[in-house]
């Protein structure tokens, strides 16, 4: 009698393999785009504390004057009250990779503060959250272009 030996192979097949291949791709995309949606939340939510922090750096900074000035940028650069510091040309950074712009007004006593390179998602987010010492409601009509505003008196 012959011995034959059955050759038999253990494994998985080339569909298989696809399949999970698939699977994995597409709970990878579903994970990127929730993290992209946590990071600008965490983003809108660290914004919203920095603006409060740079207005009240910006009115302890000048309330012996009682008025604002003019803004200096490199002055306020200089007495790091951006928290995500500025560049080599005193632009003011803000959580997005964007840029802080201050701007007052002397007769009314206000200051604002504008930001761009905002997502569109976390502007609205900014927009539904309290604001303490507003002047006027925050700007939200530029939230799809990347820009938000909110006035401080």
């Amino acid at each position: 009698m012959n011995n034959i030996r059955k050759n038999t192979q253990a494994g998985r097949s080339m569909i298989e393999m696809l399949a999970v291949l698939m699977i994995m791709g597409i709970l990878t995309i579903g994970v990127m785009a929730g993290f992209n949606q946590m990071l600008d939340k965490y983003n809108a939510g660290k914004m919203h504390t920095d603006i409060m922090s740079i207005s009240s750096e910006v009115v302890n900074l000048y309330a012996w004057q009682r008025s604002y000035p003019a803004i200096n940028m490199q002055e306020l650069c200089e007495n790091d009250i951006f928290p995500d510091g500025c560049t080599d040309d005193n632009k003011a950074l803000n959580p997005f990779d964007g840029t802080y712009k201050l701007t007052t007004s002397d007769t009314e006593q206000t200051l604002t503060i504008e930001a761009d390179g905002v997502a569109p998602n976390a502007c609205k987010d900014l927009c539904l959250r309290e604001w303490d010492n507003l002047y006027t409601a925050p700007n939200c009509s530029d939230c799809d272009n990347g820009k938000f505003s909110v006035t401080f008196n």
